[in-house]
């Protein structure tokens, strides 16, 4: 739940997209289905769900009256650091959104890699890659880190 509200922004949406993985996971058990890894397969599920609830929301428009995921607007530098990291996601692929989300939930390398079905290579590339973004992103952006999140980011993300 923690993952998806982090990923989309909103805990009603994540509760639906967690339900909806959690009942595909009741069915394929029931049709004698054998899922080796449960909270890998439920990680990609909810990371599929999530990836078409984007695609849905990105052709039809925001759906704010229906609970649907709105992209934020853009914050000025000196918003909450919360809002603040939120928005320098945003140039980060969803890959790489999961894979910082789960280190800054103080996952080993080796548990991301196995909650998400890649290896720990893979990990360690896709972290790479967005903690450089996210470094550009603040340069050109003239962005100025909250103190205690640019510390953090930089301890946890090591």
């Amino acid at each position: 739940m923690r993952y998806a509200a982090g990923v989309i922004g909103g805990v009603a949406p994540a509760e639906d997209l967690v339900q909806e993985a959690f009942l595909r996971l009741y069915r394929e058990l029931r049709q004698g289905i054998e899922i080796t890894n449960p909270k890998a397969w439920l990680f990609c599920v909810l990371r599929n769900e999530i990836g078409k609830l984007k695609r849905r929301q990105s052709r039809e428009g925001p759906l704010a009256e229906t609970g649907e995921l709105v992209e934020p607007a853009p914050l000025p530098p000196t918003a909450d650091p919360a809002d603040e990291l939120e928005t320098l996601f945003g140039v980060l692929t969803l890959r790489e959104q999961e894979v910082v989300l789960l280190r800054l939930a103080s996952l080993k390398y080796r548990e991301i890699a196995e909650r998400l079905g890649i290896s720990g290579s893979a990990v360690n590339t896709l972290l790479a890659r967005a903690v450089a973004k996210l470094r550009r992103a603040t340069q050109e952006g003239g962005w100025k880190l909250h103190e205690d999140l640019a510390n953090h980011l930089r301890q946890t993300l090591q």
